[in-house]
């Protein structure tokens, strides 16, 4: 009993691997031709990156929230100008 168990289990194997498997989106990129640095090949897939895309945008937000609480600590000036008769 103990053999057919394993047997069906490492036969569930590829099945379970192939149900992992994600398709990534086709990225179309214009490549240099001729030698590439290790610099410019580091630009290229920073620039391709979905993640390093994402993490720039949480960046600049959180910058913008810095930003915005700093702004309460500036001194406020205000005027009126009126006219009574």
């Amino acid at each position: 009993m103990f053999k057919v168990i394993i047997t069906i289990l490492l036969s569930l194997m590829p099945l379970t691997a192939l149900a992992q498997t994600t398709i990534l989106p086709q990225i179309v990129m214009e490549v240099p031709s001729g030698r590439l640095t290790l610099t410019e090949a580091l630009q290229i897939s920073l620039e391709a990156s979905p993640g390093v895309k994402q993490a720039a945008a949480r960046i600049e937000a959180a910058q913008a929230v810095v930003d915005q609480a700093r702004s309460a600590l500036k001194p406020m000036v205000s005027a009126n100008i009126g006219r009574r008769y």
